[in-house]
């Protein structure tokens, strides 16, 4: 009943200052805060004046005698509101009005927290999806390579993917000129015909550009020089600034026509090949996370065509130097019929050589070949199926064969080709062989003639498949071997040459850049449907009540976690000083398990919420973990029908620095069954619970408190509308009794030194006692 009032809401931004108010609604306030409101909102309660005339603060405005302010409190102990409430009577406002308007304060500081924890969710699910669309077209599109186009349209292709997957238009792609320690623009998109021209004209010394890539500016491999931070510019260094549109405000996140993106090409060993420059982004903003791991996949393309470009350079030079050396045998063999022995000797030397150097480009060929097919498989079992497949087919071999790591150990996945009868080589796996070594030292293992290699040519596994060469190549995600192929001849090869080294370690590296790809797109899908799930479960929560909620915690839970065979959910319960089942699903016998408690500290659960943080056992100890009295210990083995779990995940429930509950899943078959992820996930979800429980309990007290004061006011309206004594005496226990509900009560009038019951209610013998 205040005749006037406001809301105000401060600003959440950390640059900003501590009480920028960034909402208000009702009444004018002014800039400054008064004494009054300072002293509320330092010490975070409720404040009210009955009568501003008296006291030395200001009124906010004409004719308030009487205010309150009531703070709204975040989560974290901080002010991020104020309520104000005025009105033109003293005396307006007491304890009650102040007690209702703090348990609506505390209602809207829930209401901000869930707000700003929807937005945070929704930034990183769009941030996920980002991700997820740049890998999807990477997937799809099958980006190859073709070391048959000139190194300048291949370079202009990759500028052009690299335009469409990122926001930045102009695209601008330098080559490293070893001899000269240059750099050679090549190819740009996005750039006018006369800025391209002009940036294509100019080299850039190698030395000076390095000067301004210092390490704080580096990103993996591409660095993000701000226009705030940018070192002094060396002379020699030829920069184009390039306008952009101003399509957004001018933000922390704005892109500046003088910040700088590059990332750096590098070959294996780390050596420069060029360099990738970026501007003029379509939105207007600087490169994030999602923009800058799609720029350096496709640089790792651009690296491996300029690489590939150089060596068929060099292959091609080598060609010419033969063709050249054929054509001048020719004209000696016309010139010089007496030396034609010698001649003819000559000329077989160069057909051996360029037997050698047709060899070699095959093996190149072939080595494109098993990359273009791995590279077009979406998953990573595909993935290796193809690489053992194409390198039956393409490089001649008798038998290929996969390995990989796995959480029991390396086991051996799949075997093509002609195996002898009565072999089996998953039972000789597990004795020493170049495949295993190959997974555990990630070292490439070439072996052209079986018979002379002392370390492997009385191995089991090579002995029973009747191997005489091999080749053995690792497959490795962020520098960890997690697979591996090795494929087998029956008949010797010849020597390996530096070059089949090169192609056979190209093959290994870019299968390995295909399974992290792979491996990014399903990281990057889970985590989406693992948001899907969070956001699916709050919608899930709204209008449940506290029993609903705790059963949509375990449903949700068992649902996310395949590992989880059984659960249940334990609330703590203030008034027996124990842990209460409240849900409980996947036991052999459910109603039994509800009937077992636990104390604070006892067993996992116990523990679990004593200690306010979750717990993941790989394998339980039953007799050490759950310490049960005889008749517990009875009613567990019925419940769960004599099976104990091997593993378990406990993830405490609280809002806030709250203790609520405990959320228990066990699994009865397999050690080490939950993942720190999981962990992650539950955390998250018991959070939320935490949250509503809390919610609901402030509902279910302030239903309360409102039908209490209801039935008060009611009651006291029945009281002083009577005016007889014998009437009040009457009517005073039925108006009692919605504000205290009872069953039996007795009214005592006292007369001089007697007491004598005047009124009765509920009992048998009502008119015996009055």
């Amino acid at each position: 009943h205040a005749d006037c009032g406001s809301i105000l809401l401060f600003n959440a931004d950390a640059s900003a200052a501590p009480t920028s108010v960034s909402l208000s609604i009702g009444c004018q306030h002014p800039d400054t805060f008064s004494s009054f409101e300072q002293e509320a909102m330092g010490a975070g309660t409720p404040k009210y004046v009955v009568d501003i005339t008296k006291t030395e603060y200001v009124p906010p405005h004409e004719g308030v005698r009487s205010l309150m302010v009531v703070p709204i409190v975040g989560q974290d102990g901080k002010t991020v509101g104020l309520i104000h409430l005025h009105s033109t009577h003293t005396d307006h406002f007491d304890n009650g009005s102040l007690n209702a308007m703090q348990t609506l304060a505390s209602q809207i500081s829930v209401a901000i927290n869930n707000i700003q924890r929807y937005q945070e969710q929704f930034q990183q699910s769009e941030m996920l999806r980002r991700r997820a669309d740049i890998l999807s077209r990477l997937s799809e599109g099958g980006l190859v390579v073709d070391f048959e186009l000139p190194l300048e349209q291949s370079l202009k292709i990759i500028a052009g993917h690299i335009s469409e997957a990122t926001n930045f238009k102009a695209v601008l792609i330098s080559v490293y000129e070893q001899e000269k320690s240059m750099l050679r623009r090549v190819t740009g998109v996005g750039f006018s015909q006369a800025t391209l021209n002009d940036l294509l004209a100019r080299k850039q010394p190698f030395a000076s550009l390095q000067q301004i890539l210092k390490p704080e500016f580096r990103i993996n491999r591409s660095y993000f020089i701000p226009v705030d931070k940018s070192p002094i510019v060396p002379a020699d260094v030829h920069i184009v600034t390039l306008e952009i549109e101003n399509t957004a405000q001018n933000t922390s996140d704005s892109w500046d026509p003088d910040d700088t993106l590059i990332t750096m090409l590098e070959d294996n060993r780390g050596n420069p090949l060029g360099m990738v420059s970026l501007d003029s982004p379509r939105n207007g903003l600087r490169p994030d996370r999602a923009t800058i791991d799609a720029l350096e996949i496709f640089a790792a393309q651009a690296s491996l065509a300029i690489m590939g470009n150089h060596r068929l350079t060099d292959l091609r030079t080598q060609v010419d130097a033969l063709s050249s050396g054929i054509e001048r045998q020719q004209r000696l063999i016309s010139i010089t019929q007496n030396d034609l022995p010698i001649l003819l000797r000559k000329d077989l030397d160069q057909t051996i050589a360029i037997q050698n150097l047709d060899h070699r480009s095959q093996r190149v060929r072939a080595g494109l070949a098993i990359t273009e097919s791995v590279s077009r498989q979406l998953d990573a079992s595909s993935a290796l199926q193809a690489l053992a497949r194409e390198t039956l087919t393409q490089l001649g071999m008798s038998v290929a064969l996969v390995a990989e790591v796995t959480n029991e150990g390396p086991r051996l996945t799949q075997v093509l080709g002609s195996i002898p009868r009565a072999t089996n080589p998953e039972a000789l796996f597990g004795q020493k062989n170049p495949l295993r070594a190959c997974l555990q030292t990630g070292e490439a293992i070439l072996v052209s003639t079986l018979d002379e290699d002392l370390e492997w040519r009385e191995t089991p596994l090579l002995t029973a498949l009747r191997a005489k060469s091999l080749v053995c190549l690792p497959i490795k995600i962020d520098n960890r071997t997690v697979a591996a192929m090795m494929a087998i001849t029956h008949e010797p090869l010849p020597s390996f040459t530096d070059e089949d080294y090169q192609v056979y370690h190209q093959i290994s590296r870019q299968t390995s850049v295909v399974l992290q790809n792979i491996s990014l797109l399903n990281e990057t899908r889970r985590r989406l449907q693992e948001v899907d799930l969070l956001l699916d479960f709050s919608r899930q929560l709204r209008g449940l009540d506290s029993d609903r909620i705790v059963k949509s915690l375990l449903q949700s839970a068992r649902k996310a976690l395949p590992a989880a065979h059984a659960g249940v959910v334990l609330i703590w319960d203030e008034h027996t000083g124990q842990l209460l089942t409240q849900a409980v699903s996947g036991y052999a016998d459910n109603e039994t398990m509800k009937r077992i408690t636990y104390q604070a500290g006892q067993s996992l659960p116990g523990q679990v919420y004593e200690a306010n943080r979750p717990m993941r056992m790989d394998e339980v100890q039953f007799a050490r973990d759950y310490t049960f009295s005889t008749d517990d210990q009875l009613l567990y083995r019925q419940a769960t029908g004599g099976r104990l779990p091997v593993s378990c995940l406990l993830i405490p429930i609280q809002s806030g620095d709250q203790r609520v509950g405990v959320l228990v899943l066990d699994n009865f078959n397999t050690p080490a069954a939950f993942r720190e992820e999981d962990e992650t996930l539950l955390l998250s979800l018991a959070q939320q619970v935490g949250l509503s429980l809390q919610n609901v309990r402030l509902v279910r007290t302030t239903q309360e408190r409102a039908e209490q004061l209801e039935a008060l006011t009611a009651a006291a309206s029945n009281l002083t509308s009577s005016l007889k004594s014998t009437e009040l005496i009457e009517s005073l226990l039925d108006q009692l009794e919605p504000v205290v509900p009872y069953d039996t009560a007795t009214l005592w009038i006292r007369e001089k030194d007697r007491l004598t019951v005047a009124a009765a209610r509920g009992f048998p013998d009502t008119e015996q006692r009055l």
